[in-house]
């Protein structure tokens, strides 16, 4: 409490020349690496940090000439004038928010993505994996059994493209092109024309191929040429891949190797895991149920980006602790302003209110100018940095959901971190 009042005004003008400085290294900044993604991206949002009292106060002074009341547009403006006094604490909060959401944006992009992926891996009824022995008894039940829509024999061979190692996939199944889950290309309802194939993102990305771009793979002396009909996402492997139908390639290429097959069951038709265990005589370990595997898989997902809410919370607590403390001498400094509001009549009460109100617009400018941001770095950090990492990237789910438990997390945390010191400020009188 023995904080000095304070008359300094805050210099915008050198917080826009520092901006403007790291906007242009920012933008004439290297790209080539994880590394210096990260740290361009860095240099953006230290930019927007700078920026941060002048957006506030255009926002609170185009607040202020929108509302009608001469009392909110009192308060109103006074909290633009504060914005400079208070910008540590709120640039603190406003880093806090911004990386937060933009992790949250990441989380669900992820959870997404994933599922996806796994619908795409994962999309049959059943897997069977067979013995050479077993080969002509499935194949016979598979033809036979009236309760199946479908099935295919998951088959995959390996050649070479240029220099690389490129693992060859047959489908022949329209479930399995359906299930393709696609960063570029129309979704393959059908099957798709002889001669056409789809590639994963690491090929396409490694090579810099795209739609209609014309590839031939060897094998040995065969080759065997084909047109990019699209690129799926292939997550979690650094394995060049390309999926083709069956006509040619069974016939043009050797090596394929037989890992099993996909059962798709009609609709309206159903049979438990033990009855087809039974029917087909197989082991426990040779008969699997891809939709269990997918809730499992999901369920661990599920617990593991736990922590990554909890690193948010716990920035965000940081933060509106950073708040918490720095309320006391902040208001304090500006005594000379309340002690005029007492002498006007304020309450004790109207004070607290007056103080508490202004925070709060400060923080939802910094909310709303928060999301932004998060989305420019979430969007960097899927669609550059994870494909300069580890050669895949995903889509960005734009989800409002993670902005909103966020944003609320936030303000949950902060409102007592304001309104305590507030309080304790006028109820010890020390503007009255």
């Amino acid at each position: 409490f023995s904080a000095r009042n304070s008359s300094s005004t805050y210099n915008h003008r050198r917080s826009l020349i520092i901006a403007l400085g790291l906007f242009g290294v920012f933008a004439v900044w290297p790209s080539g690496t994880w590394h210096h993604l990260m740290l361009k991206y860095g240099l953006l949002l230290l930019a927007s940090v700078a920026l941060l009292p002048a957006i506030t106060r255009l926002a609170l002074r185009g607040l202020a000439w929108l509302t009608g009341s001469f009392f909110l547009t009192y308060i109103i403006q006074d909290a633009s004038h504060q914005v400079g006094r208070r910008y540590l604490p709120l640039a603190a909060f406003y880093l806090a928010l911004t990386t937060s959401s933009s992790a949250a944006l990441m989380v669900a992009s992820f959870e997404s993505s994933f599922t996806g992926f796994l619908d795409q891996i994962l999309q049959a009824d059943f897997y069977i994996r067979y013995r050479h022995e077993q080969t002509e008894r499935i194949d016979t039940w598979l033809t036979d059994n009236r309760r199946k829509l479908d099935y295919a024999p998951f088959q995959h061979t390996v050649a070479k493209y240029q220099r690389d190692t490129l693992y060859v996939s047959v489908y022949t199944s329209e479930q399995q092109w359906a299930s393709l889950h696609l960063k570029q290309g129309l979704p393959a309802r059908q099957m798709p024309d002889e001669g056409h194939c789809y590639i994963n993102e690491q090929f396409a990305l490694k090579h810099r191929l795209g739609l209609q771009d014309e590839i031939t793979f060897t094998q040995g002396q065969a080759s065997l040429t084909c047109v990019v009909a699209g690129v799926y996402y292939e997550y979690g492997t650094q394995i060049l891949g390309l999926r083709l139908t069956a006509d040619s390639a069974l016939n043009a290429l050797s090596g394929w190797r037989e890992t099993g097959y996909g059962l798709y069951l009609a609709p309206g038709s159903s049979i438990d895991r033990q009855t087809l265990r039974s029917e087909l005589d197989l082991s426990e370990d040779q008969l699997y149920q891809p939709q269990e595997i997918k809730r499992q898989a999901l369920a661990v997902f599920e617990q593991t980006f736990l922590l990554t809410q909890a690193i948010a919370f716990v920035l965000l607590a940081i933060a509106c602790f950073g708040l918490f403390l720095s309320v006391n001498s902040l208001e304090l400094a500006r005594k000379s302003d309340l002690y005029i509001l007492s002498s006007l009549g304020y309450s004790r009460l109207a004070l607290f209110t007056h103080m508490l109100a202004q925070w709060l617009l400060m923080i939802l400018a910094i909310v709303a100018l928060s999301w932004p941001m998060a989305i420019v770095l979430a969007n960097a950090l899927v669609g550059q940095i994870l494909p300069a990492s580890f050669g895949w990237s995903m889509p960005l789910v734009l989800d409002v959901e993670a902005f909103a438990l966020t944003s609320a997390m936030g303000l949950i945390l902060l409102v007592p971190a304001l309104a305590l010191p507030l309080y304790r400020l006028n109820a010890r009188g020390r503007f009255l």
